[in-house]
């Protein structure tokens, strides 16, 4: 791959700046320098400058930028290539604004964050010195952007979750933190509830196929789903399994507990079962709505909490086929290289 290189860089995520830092010094070391433009005020140009790495300075703020912001900066002054270096949350931000901006430019995903599990991220920052910008191809993503009153909140690219946590980490030990709090400033821990109540409802095109009043429903997660070919002939995927002769590369799940947590072990489980999940598969011509949800629901894309919803509050969701390109090798993963599951947390 050819073309200027910009470079978001979230020094916060996963183990802290220190880790951070490492990972982008070994990455700058691999990167064409005279092909970089960096923002200024930043921890990625700081360590470009304290390598003597030629490269373009753009006005930044003199702090980090949030990633949208960042990435926006950086197309605009030409960058065809955007590295980002953080978690899920991260990457989506990026992804989001090249969505947002209408931009063809490629993202190269470089996990270093809580999670690090969605189809953004390329490989986990401990790969990073294996980096060859020469051995990567695109390859299209698919994203489900989240509408709130007709105005796209944000597009997600590893699933939009309703619900009044997220994940993060602090002091190396991944929590759950308080979504609502969040979207105020406030960093705190907090128990995951759920947010779906009697009143909660889903429907498909204008149709209500789901009841909090009928169904059983704790928590509502949807997702992309970029591989559908993977869940072929495995009838345990449940609607899944008829994605690859369907076409439908979406998928919602009413889940009967709360799914999304940090901590889960054997009593958790025992305590769910049977757990029960109802499935809606929808394709780029489909629109989901969810509504009746707890006050103070939160709409969370890729683990960044979003919007908040009162109980009025109607989410609307839509697949957006091939909505970013990312930088992945030719022949896939290497052989080396652990499974996502395996990664969690990886710097």
């Amino acid at each position: 791959m050819n073309g200027r290189i910009g470079m978001v860089v979230n020094p916060h995520a996963g183990r802290g700046e220190r880790a951070v830092a490492d990972v982008v010094r070994r990455v700058l070391e691999r990167v064409p320098a005279t092909d970089l433009v960096l923002l200024g005020g930043t921890i990625e140009a700081s360590i470009a400058a304290d390598l003597g790495l030629p490269h373009t300075t753009i006005a930044g703020s003199g702090t980090p930028c949030r990633a949208p912001v960042a990435a926006t900066q950086l197309l605009d002054a030409g960058a065809e290539i955007l590295i980002g270096i953080g978690g899920d949350g991260t990457l989506c931000d990026i992804a989001t604004a090249l969505v947002f901006g209408g931009s063809t430019a490629c993202l190269l995903g470089i996990g270093v964050g809580s999670a690090n599990v969605g189809p953004l991220i390329t490989m986990p920052g401990a790969w990073a010195d294996r980096l060859e910008l020469g051995d990567l191809r695109p390859s299209p993503v698919h994203g489900i952007e989240a509408r709130v009153a007709g105005a796209a909140i944000g597009t997600a690219f590893n699933d939009v979750a309703f619900s009044n946590s997220f994940f993060g980490t602090r002091d190396g030990r991944r929590i759950d933190l308080d979504a609502a709090a969040a979207l105020d400033g406030v960093d705190r821990p907090i128990l995951p509830a759920s947010v779906c109540g009697r009143d909660a409802w889903i429907s498909k095109n204008g149709r209500r196929l789901v009841s909090g009043e009928r169904d059983a429903v704790a928590q509502i997660i949807a997702s992309p789903i970029n591989e559908p070919a993977s869940f072929a002939g495995k009838a345990i995927s449940g609607l899944m399994c008829w994605g690859p002769y369907v076409g439908n590369h979406g998928i919602l799940a009413a889940a009967s507990t709360v799914m999304i947590r940090t901590q889960l072990g054997a009593e958790d489980v025992a305590h769910a079962e049977p757990l029960r999940l109802t499935h809606i598969s929808f394709g780029a011509d489909d629109e989901i709505g969810i509504g009746g949800l707890c006050a103070g629901a939160v709409v969370v894309l890729d683990g960044n909490p979003t919007r908040r919803l009162d109980e009025h509050g109607v989410v609307n969701l839509r697949l957006r086929t091939d909505a970013v390109r990312v930088l992945r090798l030719e022949s896939g993963r290497p052989d080396s290289l652990p499974p996502a599951g395996e990664r969690k947390g990886e710097v």
